[in-house]
């Protein structure tokens, strides 16, 4: 079950990395350049219509992949140690043939 979870995790996130982000990535714009675009226009929207966009817009736009796929690895890795530790029959789980 973790090899398929972790399997799951890395090719979406290549799947992710490799498809281009909009239109305009696709016609050979730069993905920090899309970003960048995509962070802007965030910013610009009415703050008391979409609070909550505007208040991510950096973390949506502004992390590089490595430091995503980093970040996000971590936390699956921690979920798993706990899930360990606390002895939970993780690679047991979903194998019943009932």
């Amino acid at each position: 079950m973790i090899n398929y979870l972790l399997g799951a995790f890395v090719q979406g996130f290549v799947l992710q990395e490799q498809g281009p982000l909009s239109a305009s990535e696709a016609m050979g714009a730069g993905r920090r350049e899309v970003a960048t675009a995509a962070g802007e226009q965030l910013r610009r929207l009415p703050q008391e219509t979409f609070p909550n966009l505007v208040a991510l817009a950096d973390d949506l736009t502004d992390p590089s992949m490595e430091a995503r796929f980093s970040f996000a690895l971590e936390r699956l890795l921690d979920g798993l140690s706990t899930l360990l530790e606390q002895g939970s029959g993780v690679r047991n789980e979903g194998t019943s043939h009932e």
